[in-house]
């Protein structure tokens, strides 16, 4: 609970601070993420095969979160105006 409640917030300070694509990436890893374990647990495993599904949803959510990063860091440095020195 403590991790939904981390990544969560993480997610939304994202959006309310116009971070899209950290927002969008992150946003569409949760639906893959949470699909995945779905997938993973409503087949019969027992032991040690049921953290699996867990497991994927966390590494998926962190991927996408910091896939996000990437890109936002990326689009910041392209769209950064260049600094022209005007000579007087």
């Amino acid at each position: 609970m403590i991790v939904a409640v981390v990544f969560s917030t993480i997610i939304t300070l994202a959006g309310y601070l116009n971070a899209g694509f950290v927002f969008v990436s992150s946003s569409i890893g949760l639906v893959l993420g949470v699909t995945a374990l779905f997938t993973v647990l409503l087949r019969k495993r027992t032991g040690w095969e049921d953290l699996a599904g867990p497991v994927i949803f966390l590494q998926i959510a962190v991927l996408s979160l910091i896939t996000g990063m990437i890109l936002e860091g990326a689009v910041k440095i392209i769209r950064r105006p260049d600094k022209k020195i005007s000579r007087k």
